[in-house]
């Protein structure tokens, strides 16, 4: 076999897989994957035989099979002698040197190796030498080498324009025509988004889907997976992440603590009614700081149940604070947001979740307690929640408060390895739950796996509060210890109902450490409660 024979693409007239390797439409013709990413660029469809296959309904990946396929063909040839045996040898050759010559000093061809160059650059994919998944990372232009930009020429001018280099071709340009953050080749060793300028960014884009789900952040287990005294980071949740990795490992340390509050006495653990149909967490760790006025900033993430019990993506969120009041000090405050039904989920959708109330607070080393009330509004949606909180610090203080809850759009991009919203991860079930959250998914599984807790209800059949209703947050103190819970009080009127025992959260266990929050609707009828949403058979 010669390379005449090989397959040809049908837009270059080259051999097929030259220009970023074979790709197979829908309909079964081949082309280059460059070829065919900029026919669907301009006009999608199959130049053979007309079928469209449009950038919404067909990603453009390599053919492996095929490209091994080619790749054999064209380093194999055969050469049939003269009694019927076939001898198999590399179809490339060169002049032998002189030194390479037998004794008697024959002439011909010397065989070159077949396997790829060690070094793959950019330049050398686009000349047909491999495929862009091959390619290394090469070395960076000097930024004196290049007075203005390599695609515009818009001369670089300090604090206006300045030089930002492309991560895949090493060239300099300027911001404008290198704004975009796509995911690089395995041998980059990068598992975030990197700039790269638009010309790369164009033949990067079909790789996209395939590099999300093999190199980015998200599909990597876990690396700090160990939440105990062991790990210093585990001593204190750092409230200022950037990261969606480090927002996982500070949730779960989170979700683990409560186990360990709830095994002090009289500590008591989160009561397992509220647990109980749990629609989802958000959980955070802020920090405060204040003298007259306060300011409170912190990150976290908040993750969805589903329906069929799993856990959903995490997004990533942050938390801006600004208060007012007599207070001094500081603290550092760790959050657990149980979401009651899907609207309170839906709540932490929106962009912007806003908060304005009261506050007052005491924390002395590692004990603390705090009382909130909020009214919040969020462009999405609005329903039950309860929150817990441990604190510690030096502060005191009343204050009036807002607060500003927002998602973190880059991170959660720089994590998946591609643009996701947050209503994608926490809504869809189409989006598969990234394995670097497996230690948070345990934590939370232990959590709501306590032996007291009643059947689980499947959130999808939760009833959601009415669409009129106003979301109020009230911080509840706990009663001191000893105080008779509601399951040990005598029913006044024959024997009451599990589901109406169960209806209500028992206000006797103590928490110490932690204040007790509960979140309450304003209806237009207080005596009608039965679209709360709580224990709904």
């Amino acid at each position: 076999m010669k390379t005449e024979v090989l397959p040809c693409c049908s837009t270059c007239l080259d051999v097929l897989g030259k220009y970023g390797g074979p790709v197979t439409l829908p309909c079964g013709h081949n082309g280059c994957l460059q070829c065919m990413a900029s026919i669907q660029q301009r006009k999608a469809e199959c130049p053979l035989c007309r079928r469209p296959f449009p950038a919404s309904e067909c990603q453009l990946v390599v053919n492996y099979e095929l490209r091994q396929l080619l790749t054999l063909a064209a380093a194999l040839g055969t050469i049939e002698h003269e009694n019927g045996w076939q001898a198999v040898t590399a179809n490339q050759a060169v002049p032998a040197h002189p030194s390479d010559l037998d004794e008697e000093g024959m002439e011909g061809p010397a065989l070159v190796p077949t396997a790829p160059p060690m070094h793959l650059t950019l330049s050398g994919v686009l000349g047909g030498g491999g495929d862009l998944l091959s390619c290394e990372a090469p070395a960076w232009l000097p930024d004196s080498y290049a007075p203005s930009c390599g695609h515009c020429r818009a001369p670089f001018i300090a604090m206006r324009r300045m030089r930002h280099h492309c991560r895949l071709c090493g060239q300099i340009f300027c911001h404008r025509c290198s704004s975009q953050r796509l995911l690089l080749p395995p041998k980059f060793q990068t598992k975030q988004p990197e700039r790269v300028c638009d010309t790369c960014a164009s033949t990067l884009k079909p790789l996209q889907p395939f590099l999300a789900g093999t190199i980015s952040e998200a599909v990597r287990p876990a690396v700090h997976d160990v939440t105990d005294a062991s790990v210093l980071r585990s001593w204190v949740n750092n409230p200022f992440s950037t990261s969606l990795a480090a927002d996982i490992y500070k949730a779960t340390n989170i979700v683990r603590s409560w186990a360990t509050v709830g095994s002090l006495r009289p500590e008591k653990a989160i009561p397992p009614a509220v647990l109980h149909g749990a629609a989802g967490f958000a959980i955070l760790s802020v920090a405060k700081v204040g003298m007259g006025w306060s300011g409170a900033f912190g990150t976290g993430l908040v993750v969805a149940r589903r329906a069929d019990g799993s856990w959903s993506a995490p997004s990533s969120l942050s938390l801006w604070g600004l208060g007012w009041g007599i207070q001094f000090g500081g603290a550092l405050q760790d959050l657990l947001l149980v979401l009651k039904t899907r609207s309170a989920v839906q709540a932490f959708c929106g962009s912007v979740h806003v908060g304005v109330g009261g506050s007052t607070g005491l924390a002395v080393g590692p004990l603390g307690r705090q009382a909130d009330a909020n009214l919040r509004a969020s462009s999405a949606a609005a329903s039950l929640c309860y929150s817990y909180s441990c604190s510690c610090g030096i502060y005191a203080g009343v204050s009036i408060e807002g607060s500003v809850v927002s998602v973190r759009n880059s991170v959660n991009t720089d994590f998946y390895g591609r643009p996701i919203t947050a209503r994608q991860l926490l809504l869809a079930d189409d989006i598969t739950p990234p394995a670097a959250a497996v230690p948070l998914f345990a934590a939370l599984t232990d959590l709501l796996a306590s032996p007291s807790l009643p059947p689980q209800t499947p959130p999808a059949l939760e009833r959601d509060p009415p669409p009129q209703s106003i979301y109020v947050e009230e911080e509840l103190e706990t009663e001191e210890a000893g105080a008779t819970s509601d399951d040990d009080a005598q029913p006044a009127h024959g024997q009451q109902e599990p589901s109406q025992r169960q209806s209500q959260p028992s206000a006797a266990e103590p928490h110490a450490g932690f204040s007790y929050a509960r979140s309450s609707f304003v209806d237009d009828d207080p005596d009608d409660i039965s679209g709360m949403g709580l224990f709904d058979e």
